[in-house]
């Protein structure tokens, strides 16, 4: 449905469109001037016709019946003239009355013609037909004035009397050779006229037909045009060619289809070019991505070979960017990478290329000298030293750079290779630092990618153990607790201690699991020794928390439940989180140790003197206990300051109200200080070394009984 919108000016705007000019209108109209030549041409015929009709009912009753009555009158007239002439003469003659009677009879009918042929015919025939009347009325005067006269036997007195006669007879001859003349005429007229008009249909229909021609020829150019075109458009489109369009010209239906297909067409076009940007750039930063990038570095490989010009790739890497997702959320992680590209790009040259190639990591291209590429480096390293403000706090992420040079004939693979081998040296090297590529790079780098292989196994397969290590009570020589530690039974090099995998694990992040499966495991395990051995009913269990796992979402929740589960009382449990952890994001580690603390577990912070956190941090943080590291303990008896300063961090820890536990004790003489200046607890190896879950059982059973004071290094 979404793209019936390419369409334009369909719907009502169509509709308004098309009474306005449409094809179909142009059919209607070639049609119409088509049909209207037609219809002229018989409406032509149908006047003519009926003008016809009308003429030859005018001339049948004007020019025929005229001529009839004409006919009539003039035969008459001569009958009567005849007539006239003969009784004229016998009344003359013979002088009889009756003979004069019929004269004037005859004489009257004549009168009445005479009359009648003047009322009708043509003007000339009505001056013939007064002419010859002149002549009837001149021969009967005549024929009047021979009968005044006595009868004397003279035959030329009637001379007058039939010389008019006969010449109205010939006047009535000519009006007659004139209305035989008028009807000749009438019928060339009506032939003339049906002749015009047949001409006129003809030039009308001709006229008609040329018309629709033109009309059609340009309704033709009009469709055939715009299909042409649409046909060219729609062959370029099925050879993938988008940037093609139609000339649009009108407002027709043909038009309308063009302007819908140059729409679909821009609209396809910005499809694929945001598609093309989509498939070589990275849709968060807008960075070039992995493709891109490689596409960039090989024409930069080619340009090396012919021109000889240098080619350095810097492989980057954020330290810590899993945390942040873990603890600030994803969309944290998402403004962090955005906050990653705008750093780079405003610390780059504008010829320098810089790409995200997937997840924290970027690529930069460099076409410099292995000198101008580590310059590179330097500046970025010292850029990412600030901390990230972020909308839901605040990070500290800093950024392990490889870099590798083309040094000969170094192939595109190979150049990203050296890099992201230099990049895992420098990240193993103590993170915030750039390392060049050389050769013996690459056995270091192996092999911490094998262990972190490896620990992806472990982590699956649960192959860690746990080992206790016992806390002493110094005033009364008891156990009040053991402290989790983990190992990693691996399967090839045996037990290994966290000296030899935690680092790892915390980069990768596998130190999560690690952690919450040693708090399951030592909760258990804990309770078990609770309920098994008498006099175990309060011991305690330290499990360490790292700074990862501190910032993980839902960290209180996974510690209530493992305690709920394990059936400890969460007094029994105490999380210790090392002094560092503290300096690092201070307000979002109070508000999660808060968290816990409403769990009524215990905290303690480990490692104590190390990790530079000021007083008030102690003030601020609801932490129950401080464990003074071991380097301050090992120092009793070789250090002449060291008694001082160990017994400084003791008072410290009463005057904020904490219990003091004094890690690393290896010597008689360092528990003894310590008991002297009032530490509460002691751990190290002069008590027990870290012991398996076996083995701590029988010390702890051979260990509570003792009375206070008793050494129990002979128990261990």
């Amino acid at each position: 449905m979404k793209d019936m919108r390419l369409i334009p000016h369909f719907g009502r705007r169509a509709a308004a469109s098309a009474q306005r000019g449409s094809l179909a209108r142009r059919l209607l109209l070639v049609l119409a001037a088509m049909l209207l030549a037609l219809v002229a041409v018989a409406g032509a015929r149908v006047v003519t016709f009926r003008t016809t009709a009308d003429a030859l009912e005018e001339f049948r009753a004007e020019t025929v019946g005229e001529s009839q009555q004409v006919a009539e009158v003039r035969i008459l007239l001569e009958k009567a003239l005849e007539k006239a002439d003969d009784a004229g003469e016998e009344q003359v003659e013979t002088r009889d009355r009756a003979e004069g009677d019929a004269f004037a009879a005859i004489s009257t009918k004549i009168d009445h013609g005479f009359e009648r042929l003047e009322r009708s015919g043509s003007r000339g025939e009505r001056l013939l037909a007064s002419s010859a009347r002149l002549r009837w009325e001149e021969a009967r005067a005549s024929l009047a004035r021979a009968l005044t006269l006595p009868p004397d036997g003279r035959e030329d007195r009637l001379d007058p009397f039939h010389d008019g006669v006969d010449a109205s007879a010939a006047l009535l001859t000519d009006a007659y050779a004139l209305n035989v003349a008028e009807v000749g005429q009438e019928i060339s007229a009506l032939r003339i006229r049906e002749r015009f008009q047949l001409y006129s249909s003809l030039v009308i229909l001709f006229l008609g037909c040329v018309l629709g021609g033109i009309l059609s020829r340009r309704v033709y150019r009009s469709v055939t045009g715009p299909l042409k075109g649409l046909e060219e458009a729609t062959a370029h489109l099925g050879r993938e060619d988008v940037s093609h369009r139609i000339d649009v010209h009108g407002d027709d239906e043909l038009a309308r289809v063009g302007s819908a297909f140059n729409a679909m067409a821009d609209k396809l076009q910005r499809s694929r070019e945001e598609l093309q940007h989509l498939a070589l750039h990275d849709p968060l930063t807008g960075l070039p991505n992995r493709a891109l990038f490689l596409e960039q570095l090989q024409h930069a490989v080619a340009r090396a070979r012919r021109k000889g010009s240098p080619v350095s790739v810097l492989y980057l890497d954020l330290d810590g960017f899993k945390s942040v997702n873990d603890t600030l959320g994803h969309a944290a992680g998402d403004e962090l990478l955005m906050g990653v590209s705008d750093r780079l790009r405003r610390t780059l040259r504008e010829v320098d290329t810089v790409a995200r190639l997937g997840g924290d990591e970027f690529g930069i291209l460099v076409e410099q000298e292995l000198q101008g590429a580590t310059l590179t480096a330097q500046r970025i390293v010292r850029q990412f030293e600030r901390p990230w403000s972020l909308s839901s706090g605040h990070a500290s992420v800093g950024v392990s750079i490889g870099i590798a040079a083309r040094d000969g004939e170094e192939e595109l693979d190979e150049l990203l290779r050296q890099a992201d081998t230099a990049m895992y040296a420098a990240k193993a090297s103590g993170k915030g630092r750039w390392r060049v590529f050389s050769p013996d790079l690459g056995t270091t780098v192996l092999t911490s990618r094998s262990l972190r292989a490896e620990l992806q196994h472990a982590v699956e397969d649960e192959e860690f153990v746990v080992h206790y290590q016992p806390v002493m009570n110094i005033g009364d020589g008891s156990i009040s607790g053991v402290e989790a530690l983990v190992r990693w039974n691996h399967p090839q090099r045996g037990l290994l201690p966290p000296s030899e995998f935690l680092d790892e694990a915390e980069e990768s992040g596998h130190v999560v699991h690690m952690d919450r499966w040693v708090l399951r495991e030592a909760c258990r395990q804990v309770r078990a020794w609770q309920t098994s051995i008498p006099g175990a009913e309060h011991l305690s269990v330290h499990v360490n928390l790292s700074a990862r796992h501190l910032q993980h979402e839902g960290l209180a929740d996974e510690i209530g439940g493992a305690v709920r589960g394990s059936g400890l009382a969460p007094a029994d449990v105490i999380l210790e989180i090392t002094e560092t952890t503290l300096v690092h994001d201070a307000d979002a580690v109070a508000a999660e140790l808060s968290k816990l603390k409403e769990l009524q577990v215990g905290l303690a912070l480990d490692d104590f003197g190390t990790g530079f956190s000021s007083l008030s941090h102690l003030y601020e943080f609801p932490i129950d206990m401080i464990k003074i590291d071991r380097s301050f303990v090992g120092a009793l008896g070789i250090d002449a300051r060291s008694p001082d300063l160990v017994k400084a961090l003791v008072e410290l820890g009463h005057t904020l109200g904490l219990t003091v536990v004094a890690e690393g004790v290896e010597q008689a003489a360092q528990l003894e200080y310590l008991r002297s200046i009032g530490c509460e607890r002691a751990q190290g190896y002069y008590i027990a070394k870290p012991l398996n879950a076996e083995d701590l059982e029988k010390f702890l059973r051979a260990a509570i009984p003792h009375a206070p004071g008793r050494h129990l290094t002979s128990v261990a």
